[in-house]
């Protein structure tokens, strides 16, 4: 049986479905049991995420990153429904169960039909270019290198070396490509998500690129421009060149743009009607627009951009190499909202309870061990025609818990109240068998199941009355 902790998730702006949380860090207990923690298969298979204490309404999650030795991880987990007003939404973390030797994640159930790529780049020693969602929008390799992830705080530092890996880029010769597919070819409203990290500023007529698609005329490209030759930030621009020819430029900044080494989160969206926005991380655990957004954007719908193939970190005609790190890149065929997009930084910046500024948690919090979610009790002897009371328990779930009666029968004159208090005044010796099903506040729930749920209600004896040797029974 696993062990559970709970996960309280923090009041989103808005109520937000479906949506990919990132939980990570290094977690003692979740070492492997020989390295001091509690889970049993060295792969990790034997952690989960579920809606329930019992661990068997399977959340849908992906595993990045997993060490055994150190309980280091990174998961992204699919939540459905995030609460914006109380209460808290709370899953569970379950872990540690022997049984389980096959593994249980389903990571393109991650994310939602509307991500048409999403690249994670691996563990920091592995360098993955697997798309995790369903369109299978893999990259092929070009010289790029495994490095350490970009998940960061809002002050644009490294939260922990544990936190997953990024795309290492030489500036002159590495790059990555995507073949050309139907997902990635033709968008009417577009948003682009990613996390980067540059060495060095450079000229503002120098332009670097974290992906394009060019076809013919038809592209689109997020580019970085420099600044140093005028003494300002490099800044994000989303290009864009539709069927007629018609081109337009549209560019963002960085909150960390004049850092040199910092870690930078960014996304761009356009709302196919005028209006492209660009989004930073505020520094305060939330996003803001960036200077000069919302942009006035004539451009009409991206057309058809096949049969060209996507390159990231360099233009199909192998100029404008990227130089840097790049994690997290996302594409998605819908306009993402403010309040989603605020929520996609604060989780992977300020996750949890390990490796945040202060050490406080943001997005979620997790509890101690809770579970398993168990219902066991004993209860006590009765006599007959004394007053009985006894209150049954559980543990391992979401308190308040509701008991139920599934089984069998009371004494007569006992009564079972869903609080799991059985009362009243037994009226007839004998020995009564009962099952009975307990239920938490996140709708888990436990059974007494092999427990002994035996009243045994007996006469009075010796003396006579309560106050008697001792029962016997009839």
């Amino acid at each position: 049986m696993a062990l559970v902790r709970t996960i309280t998730i923090r009041l989103t702006s808005a109520v937000l479905t479906n949506f990919p949380m990132y939980f990570g860090g290094a977690y003692a207990w979740l070492a492997t049991v020989g390295n001091g923690g509690s889970v049993q298969n060295t792969n990790g298979y034997d952690i989960w995420f579920s809606t329930d204490g019992l661990g068997k309404n399977l959340l849908p999650f992906e595993r990045v990153k997993y060490v055994p030795t150190t309980g280091a991880c990174e998961f992204w987990v699919q939540i459905p429904t995030i609460n914006s007003a109380g209460p808290n939404t709370v899953i569970y973390i379950n872990y540690g169960d022997s049984t389980v030797t096959s593994d249980k994640q389903n990571r393109t159930a991650v994310w939602d039909s509307h991500y048409k790529a999403v690249w994670h780049f691996g563990d920091g020693t592995t360098l993955d270019l697997t798309d995790s969602t369903a369109n299978h929008n893999n990259m092929a390799n070009v010289g790029c290198t495994a490095g350490a992830g970009l998940l960061s705080s809002s002050t644009g530092v490294i939260l922990h070396p544990d936190h997953g890996g990024g795309m290492v880029l030489n500036g002159s010769s590495n790059y990555a490509t995507v073949n050309d597919s139907a997902s990635l070819s033709t968008f009417t409203t577009i948003t682009i998500e990613f996390r980067e990290q540059f060495p060095a500023n450079f000229p503002s007529a120098v332009y670097q690129t974290i992906l394009q698609k060019k076809g013919s005329p038809t592209s689109y490209a997020l580019l970085m421009q420099g600044g140093s030759d005028v003494g300002s930030s490099v800044s994000p621009v989303l290009a864009v060149t539709n069927a007629t020819g018609l081109s337009q430029r549209v560019p963002g900044t960085l909150y960390h743009g004049d850092a040199i080494g910092a870690l930078n989160w960014g996304a761009v969206s356009w709302d196919n009607v005028t209006t492209a926005h660009w989004w930073v991380d505020s520094g305060s655990f939330a996003v803001q627009e960036a200077y000069g957004s919302p942009q006035t954007w004539t451009a009409p719908a991206i057309g058809n951009t096949s049969p060209a193939t996507m390159y990231c970190g360099a233009t199909a005609t192998g100029t404008q190499f990227y130089q840097g790190t790049i994690d997290e890149l996302r594409i998605s065929d819908i306009q993402r909202s403010t309040d989603w997009l605020g929520a996609c930084d604060g989780t992977s910046s300020n996750p949890g309870d390990v490796g945040n500024v202060g050490g406080e948690p943001w997005f979620y919090g997790i509890s101690g061990l809770v579970g398993p979610f168990t219902a066991c009790n004993s209860p006590a002897l009765a006599v007959a025609g004394t007053s009985y009371s006894q209150t049954l328990t559980a543990s391992g779930g979401a308190p308040p818990y509701t008991f139920a009666l599934t089984s069998g029968s009371l004494p007569p004159g006992l009564t079972f109240a869903s609080s799991g208090v059985i009362s009243g005044t037994p009226t007839t010796t004998g020995v009564y068998s009962f099952s009975y099903q307990v239920t938490d506040s996140a709708s888990a729930s436990a059974t007494s199941g092999s427990c002994p749920c035996i009243i045994a209600v007996g006469g009075a004896g010796g003396g006579g009355g309560a106050g008697g040797r001792g029962n016997r029974f009839y």
